[in-house]
């Protein structure tokens, strides 16, 4: 599997390129597919890694051109805090009040050590996501949105307006009980096309002849191409 990133003339979002990654796979039959990321329905096929990715650019150039791509910024919800289930259950204790004030004695000393710590978390913290939508308008002239990178987070509506709320009430409805963290994922490095014939003449009996006219072939190379910049680089060249 290979991940390509491409570029496209981007269509109503006023941006002049948008970058996208194809996911480029060898099927069992020999066929090579390719896939948009995030847009798993925007896949083609084809004889050779050139063809499918020619076809998948065009797919998608086709889909852009009556399109159009938006940003919505999605304010992720705070999560309640793992001890609010706790909020009065002990209010009624007669030792509570004993407890607490030992509680906010250790507390003290505790938010004192935690200051900087918390201070660092919270320039860390992200309260809002953005999003690339699509936007298409349909044959029966109603009009879907399509959160990219999660297809199957779509709505429609009879206006761009409210197809828009609508995806946004999905999308926020989703995060507010999902976790989004981020994994990174070594690429596998491909092997060298030439690979594949390392040692396969190292018995044969003329291949050091063979390797001799190759090294021979090269220096000669090497002697015009030398002649040659040093035409280039003279003065006037």
């Amino acid at each position: 599997m290979e991940t390509l990133t491409k570029e496209l003339t981007s269509t109503a979002d006023k941006l002049s390129n948008l970058t996208y990654n194809v996911v480029i796979e060898t099927e069992n039959e020999g066929m090579v597919r390719a896939t948009v990321w995030g847009l798993l329905d925007c896949q083609a096929s084809g004889a050779t890694r050139e063809e499918a990715l020619a076809k998948v650019s065009q797919l998608l150039k086709a889909r852009l051109s009556k399109a159009e791509i938006v940003k919505m910024e999605i304010e992720l919800p705070k999560p309640e805090h793992p001890w609010k289930k706790f909020a009065g259950m002990f209010k009624d204790d007669p030792d509570f009040d004993d407890v607490l004030a030992d509680i906010e004695a250790f507390r003290r000393d505790r938010d004192a050590e935690m200051e900087a710590y918390y201070r660092q978390l919270d320039s860390e913290d992200e309260t809002n996501l953005t999003y690339n939508v699509v936007i298409e308008t349909e044959n029966e002239g109603m009009v879907r949105a399509t959160v990219w990178g999660l297809p199957n987070c779509q709505a429609e509506g009879g206006t761009r307006s409210e197809a828009l709320a609508k995806v946004r009430e999905l999308l926020t409805a989703r995060l507010s009980k999902a976790e989004i963290v981020q994994m990174e994922i070594e690429l596998p490095k491909p092997e060298h096309p030439w690979m594949k014939f390392a040692g396969m003449y190292a018995d044969n009996p003329v291949f050091p002849e063979v390797l001799e006219h190759i090294e021979a072939d090269r220096r000669e190379l090497d002697g015009e191409m030398e002649a040659y910049y040093r035409t280039m680089d003279a003065p006037g060249g």
